[in-house]
């Protein structure tokens, strides 16, 4: 089991961060991940990810950051 984040975001003022990252196990996974926190904690987590064999590279294809 293998997981890459490619960016990391973090907004202080709101206590909201969120990451796009590649997961892989017995398949891989692009997605992203967003969260809240409140007292220290997540309070609120959201999360997308797509099956893919592409490298991070080849699936963000030419809308880089």
């Amino acid at each position: 089991m293998q997981m890459a984040w490619h960016h990391l975001l973090f907004d202080e003022a709101n206590q909201i961060g969120a990451g796009e990252y590649t997961f892989s196990y017995d398949i891989q996974t692009h997605g992203m991940a967003i969260i809240k926190i409140s007292e220290g904690r997540i309070a609120n987590w959201r999360e997308y990810e797509l099956k893919s064999p592409a490298s991070w590279e080849e699936f963000v294809g030419r809308n880089k950051f």
